[in-house]
Formats: C-alpha cells, structure tokens, sequence
C-alpha cells in the first residue's frame, strides 16, 4: 500500500469510526461483531476475510468498541489476516486466536458475555444489526469514490477486452462466462455475477445463467465485480453481422429509457421517483410494460444492489452514493455503475463507462448527453480461439 492509500485509508476508516460509535449510542451497546464480508470490508476500508467464495460471513470476526478493535479468528486465519489486510489499521487492534479444532464460537461467547454486544450473524446468540449496519454504508466516503472509479474502470475494460477480442461463433455461454471471469481475476476484481445469453435466450431470460448454448449470432454478457468489498455492474451486448432494424431500435429506447433514470438519480430525490422516470420513459418509447418484467436496479456498493428501487420504497438518493440502473427491453438491456454527487452535488459520472472503441448511443435528457454503449457488431468469419 502506497503512502497516499494509506492516508485515504486512514481517513476513510475515521468517518467509519464515528458513523459505527454513533450506531452504538444510538443502540445502546457496548460493541458491535462484524463478520459478514461486506461489512468487514466496509469497516476495514477494503479488508478481506474470506477463503471460501460462496459465503456471506467470512473467516475472522471484528469485535468494535469505541476505542479498539479486537480480531476473532482460528489460529490458520489471524497470521494473514493481520498482515495483509489489518497490517496499517488506523486503530487500537488485540487480536484472539483460536485454535482451529474449536473454532471461534467459544471465544466470542467469552468476549460478548455479560456484554451487550449486537453482531451482523447473530453469533452466540447476540442480537441480529445487519440492517442497522446496512444503513451506515451510505453515503459513500470520498476515498469509497476514488476506489469504485478504479474498480468499475477495469471491469468495463475485462469484459470488453474478452467481446472485442475473443468472442467468436461456436462458443459457448459457458466459455465465454469462463474467459469474462479470467479477465476479471487476472485484474485483480471477484466476480459476484457472471451472466452470458446468446441469441434467443437474451429475449428468453433477464438472468441468463450461461449454459453449454454455442453462440451463433447476437450475445449478451453481465458482470458484477467487486474488489476491496466494492461493486459494480454493467452490460455489453455484441452481434456478429450487422445488427437487425428491428433490434437497434429497441436497444436504442432502452439506451433513452435508462438515460431518463440516470438523470432522474439526484440527490435528495426518492428512489421511488427515479423509478417512475423510468417507468414514463418506458411509455414515451412504446413499451410501458417491460419495467415489470426485471427490476430496473438501484443503489450498488457493497453489495450486488444495496437495495433495489420499489414503487414503494422510502429510500432517499444520498451522496455521494453509486446506483446501477439495469432497464431491460424484451432482447436488450442498459446497464452500467454511476456515481452520483462525488463531483458537485448533482453530477452524474459514469465509472464504468465503456471504452471509445465500443460504439456509443448519445441521449440527450434535462440538457446533459448521456453517452450508451451500443450493440458491437462483429465480423461473422472470426474463428473460435
């Protein structure tokens, strides 16, 4: 970690500080346990604690108190875990380590006794504060906005680099989620969602888990990837050949219709109300019913969505805070991550914009141009390779 790291490290982790002590006020506790790998990223500004991929609460919990940290892990655990990713925390940190045929149970039904200690697991039978926890994840601290640029920036650039360069007739959906995932990883980033349609199932399906479908003409590839514990996701759609009439047209309303929310997403405003942008753009372009069919997205950080927008939902844009607006035409889809308020108090700035290579649909809406990536077309001799 460079010095400059370090500091925005450290100032992230003050705010986090003071958001978490005002929680516990607010709570009447003692200290609160994080376990869950999202809220120990966002605690830790970036800290890991997982191993297994396909879990929700990782392998070291964090005891927070006022005016110290405790680690809690198995003996296998605390050596990296205080080396690499608590090594420069900004904080008081005792570290307890349990040896790994007891596990860690017995430990922090030691530390939480007597206590009143609320966790994000409800381990040991504390009382369950996820949501509360939740909530302290927005806004987004000004160093979470210079970490999700880097991070939405080169994953728009892994999946192009793979539709650009080794998408090709023949493959299949699982291939090319297989290739999409190599570029993430090889940039540093955890693929959360790998989705790949080709041809008709991109009409069939909003969640295309990719199959042993070969690719023939028209592919639609999404990704949620996460580093540090932040999110993003977009969408790029590719066709071999040129692209049908009746396909670009719908592509281009849904470019309009998710321009509409993106510009609509302004701070103070209820998410419910960038919602029905949306929903009177998808009747301006003469689809009024496809927002039924696929939530249209909302707030992204530490999760795939932070929540998702609800005709009735009470949620508030903050800011600075990222959304990723997902609207969907039967066939075609927009999606990418904007940061909202990070610049001045109502800018929009998309972070995982794609590339000038990529073909662009320019949308003009509340007079700012709101650039969208289009369909790629390709040629259709490429070989598989």
């Amino acid at each position: 970690m460079t010095p400059e790291e370090s500091a925005l490290r450290r100032q992230e982790i003050a705010e986090k500080r003071e958001r978490l002590n005002r929680l516990l006020q607010s709570l009447k506790l003692d200290a609160l346990l994080v376990g869950r790998r999202d809220n120990f990223a966002w605690v830790t500004a970036g800290g890991d604690n997982h191993v297994a991929l396909a879990t929700e609460t990782g392998e070291g919990y964090l005891l927070v108190e006022p005016d110290r940290w405790t680690l809690v892990a198995t003996n296998i655990e605390t050596p990296r875990l205080t080396r690499e990713e608590l090594g420069d925390l900004p904080v008081p940190l005792d570290v307890e380590a349990a040896p790994w045929w007891q596990g860690v149970e017995l430990t922090i039904e030691r530390l939480v006794k007597g206590r009143r200690v609320g966790s994000d697991t409800g381990v040991a039978g504390t009382p369950n504060v996820a949501a509360a926890l939740r909530e302290l994840r927005l806004p987004l601290t000004v160093p979470e906005c210079q970490r999700i640029r880097v991070v939405g920036r080169q994953a728009s650039e892994a999946l192009e680099a793979v539709m650009t360069r080794e998408l090709a007739p023949g493959q299949t959906e699982l291939e090319l989620a297989g290739r999409i995932s190599r570029a993430l990883w090889e940039r540093g980033l955890e693929p959360t969602v790998v989705l790949v349609a080709a041809d008709d199932r991109v009409r069939q399906f909003r969640h295309p888990v990719p199959t042993a479908r070969a690719v023939d003409r028209y592919v639609m590839g999404v990704v949620c990837a996460r580093r540090g514990g932040l999110t993003v996701a977009l969408t790029r759609l590719a066709h071999f050949g040129r692209v049908p009439g009746d396909l670009r047209a719908r592509h281009e309303a849904v470019c309009r219709v998710d321009a509409a929310m993106m510009a609509a997403t302004r701070p103070g405003v209820r998410v419910a109300d960038v919602l029905e942008a949306g929903a009177r753009a998808y009747r301006k372009e003469g689809f009024g019913e496809e927002w039924r069919l696929h939530h249209q997205g909302g707030a992204i950080g530490y999760a795939n969505r932070e929540y998702l927008a609800t005709p009735d939902g009470s949620q508030v844009v903050t800011a600075p805070a990222a959304f990723a607006w997902n609207p969907s035409i039967t066939g075609t889809k927009s999606e990418d991550t904007i940061l909202v308020g990070a610049n001045s108090r109502d800018g929009i700035e998309i972070v995982t914009a794609h590339s000038p290579a990529w073909p662009t649909v320019e949308v003009e809406v509340a007079g700012q141009s709101l650039p969208r990536p289009g369909i790629l077309e390709l040629a259709r001799s490429r070989a598989s390779g």
